[in-house]
């Protein structure tokens, strides 16, 4: 009997996988198990793609969708937030400081002002 420490040091000290020695197999059955689920998680992803039909039916490929839903999100998405625009009595000093919680409003204004600058950037790079 030892102290909770102790077990959690043990615990941390074994391997975060089980070697396939450990259930009588061979080093090679842990890679055919690799293999195999490599295998599967491509299969899972190539099922899911769209597929792109060939014959012209005036329909838009995955590309044109994406183009289109991305103009669109940046289209919609606000201006910046302004100091300036909001209430001026929540601004005005006190003994040369801002009240506390007008402190974290204009801290969280900074913080999406920058969310909405990384959203616009990501949609124009991605157009």
């Amino acid at each position: 009997m030892g102290d909770a420490q102790s077990y959690k040091d043990y615990i941390a000290q074994l391997p975060e996988e089980d070697s396939p020695e450990v259930f009588g197999l061979h080093d090679n059955a842990n890679i055919a198990y690799q293999k195999q689920e490599s295998m599967t998680m491509v299969t899972k992803v190539l099922s899911i793609q769209p597929r792109v039909s060939g014959g012209g039916g005036g329909g838009l490929s995955p590309d044109e969708i994406v183009l289109e839903k991305a103009k669109a999100f940046t289209e919609n998405i606000p201006a910046n937030l302004d100091r300036s625009e909001g209430l001026k009595d929540l601004f005005k000093t006190q003994n040369g400081l801002l009240p506390s919680l007008t402190t974290v409003l204009v801290q969280e204004m900074e913080k999406f002002n920058k969310l909405l600058n990384l959203m616009r950037s990501s949609l124009d790079e991605l157009v």
